[in-house]
């Protein structure tokens, strides 16, 4: 439902996405996870900060995109 041309994603294309997100998800390189200030889908104190405690990487940092009014 979040595609703009569902009929572009074929099974096998949603099979291969399945796939790559069902994988061991154990992955121990540093990682930098972006997240903006202004994401009101997904909030930075809730999705953002718990996205980062759910990372595997033990080098992982969390950098907060500030949006500017103008």
């Amino acid at each position: 439902m979040n595609f703009h041309q569902p009929a572009k994603v074929t099974d096998e294309l949603a099979q291969e996405w399945a796939d790559l997100n069902n994988r061991a998800q154990r992955m121990k390189v540093p990682t930098l996870l972006l997240w903006s200030d202004h994401d009101h889908e997904l909030p930075l104190e809730t999705m953002g900060r718990g996205g980062l405690e759910r990372l595997g990487s033990e080098d992982k940092k969390l950098e907060v995109i500030v949006a500017s009014a103008g």
